[in-house]
């Protein structure tokens, strides 16, 4: 029976001498975890420091987490070193003015990793709210120049590339989503304008790439690029001394001997229209061919015309937005 005893008591200390320390096993590496804990008032929709405290860290080892240590802060502020590689999970809770928040956090760790990390404490049914905001603008071919995009759609879409919200982009192209959760999104922006000399509309397309994380984003400016499946040409007519000449008549011929049997007019011309007061005028859905211009303009009692013949400089490039300048004279 003594025997026995002795057996079963020396059995649990071999069982117990077996047993491993998971706190020990993740706590000889060469990573480091710090950052600041605060809980998000609906009320008054701010972050407060969490003061008193206690995180608990925790691992994740086989689908479960078990807990390596709790540690008390009092400011809010934490910092766990010499861990090792691997899922790792924060946890609090802070109750102040009847109350309870809570938060709990899962991340990656990398061996030698500093992860900053802060924790945003909510309480149930509630989540920290923040804002994007910034501007939208394009390059206008009409003007030359790259200006606001007031009236463009605006839309925020999720990772899942589920629209989150939408608006309307003011005058001055800026922009606003309020009460967003932090996460990932893709800002979305459309607009169509610039109508060419035949009214077409040209649709231009944007997206940019944010991370909202525990703050406001503001100057987001997103930038729109022309996107219409057409080919271009963009005409900007000038006197001899390049000031911009509005109201000039713009005429473009693909035939040469065409445009000579008309006496350079407009009469018989493929496409024709009148520079607004940039001296700019925008030709839509064309060929891609040689194009020759023709051009005058009426100064008072003198009339100005486009020298001899204005051929494009080689076949305009399909797809894209093509630029010519031509420079009117008096015609002697």
């Amino acid at each position: 029976m003594r025997t026995f005893f002795y057996l079963l008591v020396l059995s649990s200390i071999l069982l117990q001498s077996c047993k491993k320390d998971d706190s020990k096993t993740y706590l000889n590496g060469t990573a480091v975890i710090e950052g600041t804990t605060v809980y998000y008032d609906s009320d008054d929709e701010q972050e407060h420091a969490a003061t008193n405290i206690v995180i608990t860290l925790s691992v994740k080892k086989d689908e479960m987490y078990k807990k390596l240590f709790e540690a008390a802060s009092a400011d809010g502020k934490f910092r766990f070193e010499s861990l090792k590689g691997g899922t790792y999970e924060l946890k609090t809770s802070f109750t102040t003015g009847g109350k309870v928040y809570t938060e709990t956090e899962e991340f990656e760790l990398i061996d030698g990793e500093l992860k900053p990390i802060k924790l945003i404490l909510t309480t149930p049914g509630e989540q920290a709210v923040y804002k994007i905001s910034g501007t939208v603008r394009f390059d206008n071919p009409l003007t030359g120049t790259n200006i606001p995009a007031g009236g463009a759609s605006i839309s925020i879409l999720n990772t899942q590339g589920e629209e989150v919200a939408s608006t309307t982009a003011a005058a001055n192209g800026s922009y606003e989503f309020p009460n967003l959760a932090p996460g990932s999104y893709s800002i979305k922006g459309t607009l169509s304008t610039s109508p060419d000399a035949d009214g077409v509309p040209i649709v231009y397309e944007g997206t940019l790439l944010v991370s909202l994380s525990s703050a406001d984003l503001t100057s987001q400016q997103i930038e729109l690029e022309w996107i219409t499946n057409s080919t271009l040409l963009s005409i900007h007519v000038t006197d001899s001394l390049q000031n911009p000449l509005a109201n000039a008549s713009v005429c473009i011929y693909s035939n040469q001997t065409f445009m000579t049997a008309n006496n350079y007019s407009c009469n018989g011309s493929e496409r024709n229209a009148v520079t607004n007061a940039q001296g700019n005028v925008l030709f839509s859905s064309l060929s891609t061919v040689r194009y020759y211009i023709a051009a005058k303009r009426n100064v008072g009692a003198v009339e100005l015309y486009s020298d001899s013949l204005e051929a494009t400089p080689a076949a305009l490039s399909g797809n894209t937005l093509n630029t010519r300048s031509i420079q009117l004279r008096q015609d002697w």
